[in-house]
């Protein structure tokens, strides 16, 4: 199994200054046959609780060749709930064979993204709120699937500000679910209009959008 590049509990607060990287380590490879696995790929960082600041890069552990759990890649940054603040390049762990890449920023169960001017996040999804309801301000780029997945994903409704010069773009831009969002838009978001499900904006339950 791969290593996080970074792991900390609850409360931890770690800070990343330019030029610093973090990586998580690569999934194993599955020897013999059957289901064995090698072991998931690392998260970049993996934070319970508290605050992160990112002005270097942090990338996600790249997919193994063993099993579907395995081949995934690390999410960049794993947060249960918390805060983060990113102006450098935060990236999801690419996939081992047709196996999805790593979400660029998973929040397990809520929390907040600042995604300053200059800032990068991309991953199989770029970023992805679970659980409960996500705050995301964006000045810069966040990138996701474009033939599978979205910018950022909100899975229990929130809000997002896409200010001037923000940048957002998958299967949908943005796409928020299970609960009504809100969206604030003064810069791009690009969906992918030859697809079904593809969309600028999706608000599954309904919401509001600026």
């Amino acid at each position: 199994a791969g290593g996080d590049g970074a792991l900390l509990g609850t409360n931890g607060s770690l800070t990343n200054v330019a030029g610093g990287i973090i990586s998580g380590g690569a999934g194993g490879s599955a020897s013999g046959g059957g289901d064995s696995s090698g072991g998931a790929a690392g998260v970049g960082v993996d934070l319970t609780s508290g605050s992160l600041s990112n002005s270097g890069t942090i990338v996600g552990g790249a997919g193994g060749a063993g099993d579907f759990a395995s081949a995934v890649g690390g999410a960049g940054v794993y947060m249960l709930d918390g805060s983060l603040g990113n102006s450098g390049i935060i990236e999801g762990g690419s996939g081992g064979g047709t196996a999805r890449a790593g979400f660029g920023v998973n929040f397990g169960a809520g929390g907040s993204l600042a995604n300053l001017t200059g800032g990068t996040v991309s991953g199989f999804q770029g970023v992805h709120v679970a659980s409960q309801a996500g705050t995301v301000t964006n000045a810069g780029s966040i990138g996701g699937d474009t033939g599978r997945s979205a910018g950022v994903l909100l899975a229990a409704g929130g809000s997002v500000t896409n200010q001037s010069g923000g940048q957002s773009s998958g299967e949908q831009g943005f796409l928020i679910q299970a609960q009504s969002g809100t969206l604030v838009n003064d810069g791009t978001i690009a969906g992918n209009a030859t697809l079904a499900a593809g969309a600028g904006v999706s608000l599954a339950k309904g919401g509001r959008v600026t």
